[in-house]
């Protein structure tokens, strides 16, 4: 398995959102890739990150709590 960065991380996960859909928000796009990435390297306790999981990060941003909590149209179908 390769790891990247976690900037890069964020970065790719953006990247890969906008290919999966529209980005209406690039910076709450990107608030919610930091987030992601945060929790996944403290939960695995690493400093490096998955890079399989970048995709998996950005399915998760269509259903983003942060969207939702705060009524923002962070992505449209």
């Amino acid at each position: 398995m390769a790891y990247i960065s976690a900037e890069t991380a964020v970065a790719d996960i953006v990247t890969a959102a906008k290919t999966i859909g529209t980005v209406n928000n690039e910076a709450a796009a990107t608030l919610f890739a930091q987030h992601f990435v945060t929790y996944v390297l403290n939960y695995c306790n690493r400093n490096d990150f998955p890079e399989a999981c970048t995709l998996t990060g950005a399915a998760f941003s269509f259903v983003s709590p942060l969207a939702y909590k705060n009524s923002i149209s962070v992505f449209s179908l």
